[in-house]
């Protein structure tokens, strides 16, 4: 399939989930209609009319964002701590998925090694064969409510920064001053130097300055004491360093890349535990980051 024929399959997929979402929105939103006299399917056509004459204010909107993922994870906390006394059934071995032979070949020596290392302390017993079949074992609510946790917590400190990147390039699109301050501000380093892979020239600066103010924001938006900082200064005139709980969003962002980058375990060693409270300590810091966004690029 060509990339056009997938792309445009994509976009009929998405389409039709929307096209569900909005029925089910519709039939949870009938009985509390204000015109009692619509129909069901009046009422419908009434939403989708609505949905999509707002649909820029409803999608671009950062805080709608924000406040969708920050309520989600704490569902999901409620749903975790429901879970964590329980045990489950569940069968495994029915996704089929083994390592390229060449891989698996280094695997195989890497876990003698291991193996040599443990037998100076302790007795390994044989492996038994992987099973062609699929088995049933048992798996703990605390396993699933750790997997939750560590799930959720990557998910919030998304939503920072898909909040971060979402303020800044829907105000610099929608705000004419916004977009003279930052052109103005921007640091010569933050300058893009190229544009879909090509170098720049002083005449592309001249005519294509607002294709390379769109590429300026392509950047880490975890960077929070250099590129963010930097770009919302020239914005908005403040600095995001000067957030009094910088520091504890540095260190969720030091425990994040070690989620990432390291796993959480390694051979049944926690390296990085997430805990309920980090998770909801996360999700406030989300809300007065953007508190703090939110009453400084628009004081009163």
């Amino acid at each position: 399939m060509s990339l056009l024929g997938a792309s445009r399959e994509m976009q009929e997929e998405t389409k039709q989930e929307s096209e569900k979402a909005l029925e089910q929105q519709a039939r949870e939103l009938y009985p509390r209609r204000q015109d009692r006299s619509l129909s069901q399917d009046q009422f419908h056509a009434a939403w989708r009319k609505l949905v999509e004459a707002n649909a820029l204010f409803f999608f671009n909107d950062p805080i709608i964002v924000l406040e969708d993922s920050i309520s989600s994870a704490l569902s999901t906390i409620e749903f975790a701590r429901a879970m964590k006394n329980r045990k489950f059934r569940v069968t495994m071995g029915k996704i089929k998925f083994s390592m390229p032979p060449g891989l698996a070949r280094v695997a195989k020596e890497h876990n003698k090694q291991y193996a040599k290392i443990f037998e100076t302390l302790i007795k390994l017993e044989e492996r038994e064969p992987e099973p062609t079949r699929p088995t049933r074992i048992d798996v703990l609510g605390s396993e699933l409510t750790s997997f939750l946790l560590r799930s959720t917590f990557l998910n919030v400190f998304t939503s920072i920064e898909v909040y971060l990147q979402d303020t800044l390039a829907v105000a610099i699109s929608s705000s004419r001053d916004v977009f003279e301050a930052y052109s103005k501000n921007m640091d010569d380093d933050d300058i893009p130097t190229k544009l879909k892979g090509k170098s720049l020239r002083k005449w592309d600066y001249a005519s294509r300055w607002p294709e390379v103010i769109q590429q300026s924001l392509r950047f880490p938006y975890h960077e929070f004491e250099t590129g963010v900082n930097f770009r919302y200064r020239a914005a908005f005139g403040f600095e995001i360093v000067k957030f009094p709980e910088l520091n504890r969003l540095v260190h969720f962002r030091t425990v994040r890349h070690e989620l990432v980058h390291r796993g959480w375990t390694r051979l049944g060693v926690s390296l990085v535990e997430i805990k309920e409270r980090d998770v909801i300590e996360l999700a406030r810091l989300a809300y007065a980051l953007a508190s703090y966004v939110e009453t400084h690029r628009s004081p009163k």
